[in-house]
């Protein structure tokens, strides 16, 4: 279980096997103790985002690098996995801070191939809710529920609108217990 900072590190809440993190330490009962373990991990990660990452292309290609990092991390498990990425999204397209017309659906589609080649299948989870806008943005396709659906869609994971942790884990879960690899 991560966290992504606003700074796009990952911050392990509980690390995969033989990661550095310490979190990896507790064992597996670290569940027991999760709303504390996220209380805290959410303090220690919430801060001022520098000016810097204002830009959303900026921030888009930090995310998807951090997502391409964890998606790297996983690939030492064989089979194939699920991530599942609670989240208010990015947009494919959008406005930049200097009034460009920006269209970021070729890194879209790259993390998504990237995605497949590690085996991990993306669950989404919008934070945001059908027709969520970020503060001050406006115009079609700059809400991040078509990225989300695209990139489920890309690796053979799906996506959940409205908030829907409650059905995205369990499906992820479910997910990689019914897979199989055949080789000839």
């Amino acid at each position: 279980l991560y966290l992504l900072t606003a700074d796009a590190k990952l911050f392990p809440v509980h690390g995969l096997p033989g990661s550095s993190a310490e979190e990896t330490a507790t064992g597996s009962d670290w569940t027991k103790q999760i709303r504390k373990r996220l209380d805290d991990a959410i303090r220690t990660v919430n801060r001022l985002r520098p000016q810097d990452e204002r830009d959303p292309s900026i921030r888009i290609h930090q995310t998807y690098q951090a997502l391409s990092d964890l998606a790297s991390q996983m690939a030492g498990i064989p089979g194939r996995k699920s991530m599942v990425w609670i989240t208010h999204g990015v947009p494919t397209n959008f406005v930049s801070i200097t009034n460009e017309r920006v269209d970021l659906t070729g890194q879209l589609r790259k993390l998504g191939d990237f995605l497949n080649h590690e085996g991990v299948a993306m669950y989404t989870v919008d934070q945001g809710g059908p027709g969520s806008l970020p503060t001050g943005r406006e115009g079609p396709g700059y809400q991040s529920q078509d990225t989300l659906q695209q990139l489920a869609d890309l690796t053979g994971g799906r996506a959940y609108p409205g908030n829907n942790v409650e059905s995205a884990v369990p499906a992820a879960i479910a997910s990689v217990r019914g897979s199989y690899l055949i080789l000839y």
